[in-house]
């Protein structure tokens, strides 16, 4: 296709869409089977095109410098002789609209990655298919949002409430701590399990921001998901972390689990 990386990846795709479609089609045709798919690739690529890529320069800045919370609604950015809001972006850019669309602000494929925000509240917002990615979330709060198959990965969640009336559905959750009180049901979630290698890990001190699993404390997660083998799973894994977590606090002990490690 020419595809080289130096253009821009939204106006790259507008101006070979038919040819993109038609290797795709003949490729991997399942991929255009569920309309969905195509909808979630269209929300993300609209955050790639030039004035995307601005407001998420802005998001990000605001997000790294601001000391309190504030309305995603409220951001704009200068571009050429006018001033844009994130309201005048989605009209550029309007994706397929749906009941949940239609009610709350679209901000479907938004990406956050490696930002530390602090009680930050999400109120109304449609968040399906965006991404979550090496960010720090703390004190912050969900309302009326939806979230479906969004990627929360690689994340710290510390403190965060998702309150009644989030969409939970097909979220993943992958090597991500998730100290949240869930209030909202969760449905068909993913996560990474935990490894032997792991627990190791903790009794030797790693620093657990760079863990490779899915750390759940707490029960909210247990009595809102729908999937009672995962649920079981959990129950298992916090008991083995919290005795992984004892003896690291232990010098001799962890010692020991150094001189284990090196066997192997």
């Amino acid at each position: 296709m020419g595809y080289t990386g130096r253009e821009n990846t939204y106006e790259y795709f507008m101006e070979k869409e038919a040819d993109i479609l038609r290797e795709i089609q003949f490729k991997k045709p399942h991929l255009l089977e569920d309309p969905k798919t195509m909808i979630a690739f269209r929300a993300k690529l609209r955050w790639k095109s030039q004035i995307g890529l601005l407001f998420l320069y802005e998001i990000t800045r605001r997000v790294n410098t601001s000391d309190k919370a504030f309305d995603l609604r409220d951001i704009s950015i200068d571009y050429g002789k006018s001033t844009m809001t994130l309201g005048d972006f989605i009209e550029m850019y309007p994706l397929p609209q749906d009941d949940i669309s239609r009610t709350k602000f679209d901000l479907r494929g938004l990406s956050l990655v490696r930002v530390d925000l602090k009680t930050q509240h999400f109120n109304n917002i449609d968040l399906r298919y965006s991404t979550f990615c090496n960010i720090k979330l703390t004190g912050a709060k969900f309302k009326d949002c939806c979230l479906d198959h969004a990627s929360m990965i690689r994340s710290e969640f510390i403190g965060t409430v998702f309150e009644k009336g989030c969409g939970l559905d097909s979220v993943d959750f992958s090597d991500s701590l998730l100290d949240i009180t869930f209030k909202s049901r969760i449905m068909s979630p993913k996560i990474s399990y935990l490894r032997k290698r792991d627990l190791k890990y903790i009794m030797m001190g790693f620093n657990a921001r760079w863990r490779a699993f899915t750390e759940i404390p707490g029960d909210t997660f247990m009595n809102m998901c729908d999937n009672q083998s995962l649920n079981d799973y959990v129950i298992e894994q916090q008991k083995r972390v919290a005795k992984a977590y004892r003896i690291r606090q232990g010098g001799l002990l962890r010692r020991i689990a150094e001189c284990v490690w090196t066997t192997f």
